[in-house]
């Protein structure tokens, strides 16, 4: 996540998106310790903006700030830890459970990845919220996305626009036709499966969602 702030901050500099910043404020901007570990990745811009009055703890955002911690523990402790109890079990020894039982770890794998990564983004946020340092949010109800498409705008928020505009849109977009389009969305995809780790199976990880959000893009252009 560092690295990938640092790579924004570079390009954004030589694209005269923002100016550059003291050698301390570059330090405090890339070890920022909230998020550093599990996102959400904040841009140089939004991170800078109130910056100043840092060391200000503002009441208002004091309520907000502690809800969003509390709920993000909740979400951790209560939901994707319990929930792991019985996923790790079953993916532990597959062969020892009956394709019920598969299918369901498989349901509750979801939701325990889904609560376990929301919670980090919510304890980040709400602790940015203490020293008066807003980030986005990471994700807006994903589950209940209409299509592939749809799920990429809603999860890992920060990730998606990050790799949309310093990927994808540097690639050419879908400025040079649907081709064109069809085949940076599939580089995009894949080089997000790798930075997710380096097995193969993250890049058929990267390529099957790919494949999926041009094959939904096609869909719509064929059958309005």
């Amino acid at each position: 996540f560092y690295t990938f702030q640092s790579i924004s901050y570079i390009i954004d500099i030589n694209k005269k998106k923002i100016k550059p910043y003291n050698f301390l404020d570059l330090l405090f901007y890339i070890s920022f310790f909230p998020q550093i570990i599990a996102g959400p990745i904040v841009r140089a811009k939004n991170f800078f903006q109130n910056y100043e009055s840092t060391v200000q703890i503002k009441k208002k955002r004091f309520k907000k700030a502690l809800l969003l911690i509390f709920w993000g523990y909740f979400l951790k402790v209560s939901v994707a830890d319990n929930l792991a109890i019985y996923v790790d079990k079953v993916y532990g020894s597959p062969n020892s459970f009956n394709s019920v039982s598969i299918l369901f770890s498989s349901i509750f794998y979801s939701f325990q990845i889904y609560a376990d990564f929301f919670a980090y983004s919510l304890i980040a946020i709400g602790i940015c919220k203490f020293v008066n340092i807003d980030i986005p949010s990471n994700f807006n109800k994903p589950y209940f996305s209409k299509s592939i498409i749809d799920f990429w705008r809603r999860w890992h928020i920060s990730l998606s626009s990050f790799l949309r505009d310093y990927l994808y849109i540097p690639l050419g977009g879908n400025r040079n036709g649907s081709f064109a389009a069809y085949r940076n969305i599939l580089i995009t995809m894949i080089i997000g499966g790798i930075w997710h780790g380096s097995g193969v199976n993250f890049i058929f990880w990267g390529l099957g969602h790919g494949t999926l959000i041009v094959l939904s893009k096609i869909i719509k252009i064929k059958f309005k």
